[in-house]
């Protein structure tokens, strides 16, 4: 599938008070496992948005991931959107699967699902609502 996932982890975590993304779980970090449930889904690329004071990057960046600094990670989940999509349409992906780390109950047929029609946006519905996962065709 031509499609990349955008993982959110660029949150500051404040009610938790620690990095949330790094949460074990499993033997892996919350964002490990977005990572990994992302590649297991086929996704042409991960692009994982982190905040300036991540630590995590470097080792995402080993598990091929393409890691983006949003430096403007305290003006809220919008903001990181926007980078993670800037960087799957250099990319030149055909859509994008945008999805958090703190989402553990997440899977890779789930993920497919929502990409299942690539010109079709789609989202999880969860509590009465319809929200992330979420995935968005490119737009010409």
């Amino acid at each position: 599938m031509s499609v990349a996932a955008v993982v959110l982890a660029a949150g500051a975590s404040l009610r938790l008070g620690r990095a949330k993304q790094t949460l074990q779980l499993g033997g892996e970090s919350l964002v490990e496992r977005a990572v990994r449930v992302a590649q297991e889904s086929g996704c042409a690329k991960v692009i994982v948005v982190v905040n300036p004071e991540a630590g995590f990057g470097p080792s995402l960046q080993q598990r091929g991931c393409e890691v983006v600094v949003n430096e403007n990670s305290t003006e809220g989940l919008a903001s990181s959107i926007r980078s993670g999509i800037l960087v799957a349409r250099r990319l030149e992906a055909k859509g994008a699967v945008v999805m958090t780390c703190d989402q553990p109950g997440v899977t890779p047929e789930h993920l497919r699902a929502l990409a299942a029609e690539p010109t079709e946006m789609t989202g999880s519905a969860y509590a009465g609502r319809v929200g992330v996962p979420a995935y968005f065709p490119a737009v010409a």
